[in-house]
């Protein structure tokens, strides 16, 4: 693997574990920033290693798959745009405060994430 894309993998990686113990001490915001940092890491790891650039300072997480090399299905692009509204909001402490501060809240968001994730590194393994 490019040492570049692997550096951009074990990020990826270790803010997946952070945002698990988040998630698990119920510190809900700060899980969702740390699983979205995830999967951004991940798909800048994907574009370094599957389509050979430097991938952009940008945090659209649709965007980011779409220049990754993964070909994501309109069903995919749907979830990280999504997925990418969160993420911008989740920023914002009144905002993280009020509508990310429950496990019933936080948890489908969570999941679809760490699905995505999944799908991101299982992708990544395949090629």
């Amino acid at each position: 693997m490019n040492p570049d894309a692997q550096s951009w993998l074990n990020n990826s990686k270790s803010d997946m574990e952070a945002s698990e113990y988040l998630f698990h001490g119920a510190k809900y915001p700060q899980a969702l920033y740390y699983l979205f940092q995830s999967i951004e890491k991940v798909l800048k790891a994907t574009q370094i290693e599957l389509v050979d650039t430097d991938p952009k300072k940008i945090h659209r997480l649709e965007t980011l798959a779409i220049e990754s090399g993964i070909e994501p299905n309109q069903a995919r692009l749907d979830q990280l745009t999504e997925l990418s509204k969160h993420y911008g909001r989740i920023r914002y402490t009144d905002y993280a405060q009020s509508k990310y501060n429950t496990l019933e809240k936080v948890n489908p968001i969570f999941s679809l994430g760490k699905e995505i994730y999944q799908w991101i590194i299982q992708t990544l393994n395949n090629h």
